[in-house]
């Protein structure tokens, strides 16, 4: 599992969110997706590939046993590259489609988050893409003025490098900077309420592909929040 999907790494990045809305009226909110799009068209190049590689060196040794092996090994193989289609995304995809998809996909969750609603438009979201390393930060108006877009791309940047091992330690000390920049600027009233989820996990079902430059919204997926 990867660490960011854990029980302790969620709550240690809600905690963190929680503890930066205590000082400021802004709200931050963290969006962890299992995948910003489907990828079909990778899937099934990387399944035709695999299956192919394991038709061709059985081929080079033909036997009526092999042949009853590769009837079954063939499928397995496309089924499983289908699933674990991650690295063949990475390699295969532009970094172009790979922006793309991600941040058209916070695009959506900036909405259906609530991100764009608050009161202050101050809403800050960090939407990390697990499968595509991506990290996208979106900020509402009042917000993006403080740090601007090179600002937030920094931030981006940080959270995407550290995926490949301590993402949650980064992640956590991003949430803390933004937090300081939006106590700064909005601090928090007496009694004032945290409106939105600090933590949203969503599956892969959550976003369809951008093929018809459609946006599937994350309610028809399975969302969990902290």
């Amino acid at each position: 599992m990867n660490p960011m999907l854990s029980q302790a790494g969620l709550a240690r990045v809600a905690a963190a969110v929680a503890a930066v809305e205590r000082h400021t009226a802004g709200e931050v909110v963290v969006v962890v997706a299992q995948q910003s799009a489907t990828w079909s068209g990778v899937r099934g190049c990387s399944a035709l590939l695999a299956s192919s590689a394991v038709a061709v060196v059985g081929a080079a040794f033909v036997d009526d046993a092999l042949l009853r092996w590769l009837a079954v090994a063939v499928p397995a193989t496309a089924c499983v590259a289908w699933i674990a289609a991650g690295w063949f995304v990475r390699v295969l995809a532009s970094d172009d489609a790979l922006d793309g998809a991600v941040a058209s996909a916070a695009k959506a969750a900036f909405v259906d988050t609530g991100v764009s609603t608050t009161t202050a438009r101050a809403g800050v979201l960090i939407y990390v893409s697990l499968l595509e390393r991506r990290v996208h930060l979106l900020a509402d108006t009042r917000a993006h003025a403080l740090v601007g877009g090179a600002g937030w791309s920094l931030y981006a940047r940080r959270v995407a490098t550290a995926m490949k091992g301590h993402a949650v330690d980064e992640l956590i000390a991003v949430v803390g900077e933004v937090g300081e920049t939006l106590a700064g600027a909005f601090p928090r009233r007496d009694q004032q309420e945290n409106r939105l989820q600090n933590v949203v996990v969503v599956d892969d079902r959550a976003f369809a592909a951008r093929a018809s430059g459609g946006v599937v919204s994350p309610r028809n997926g399975n969302i969990s929040g902290t």
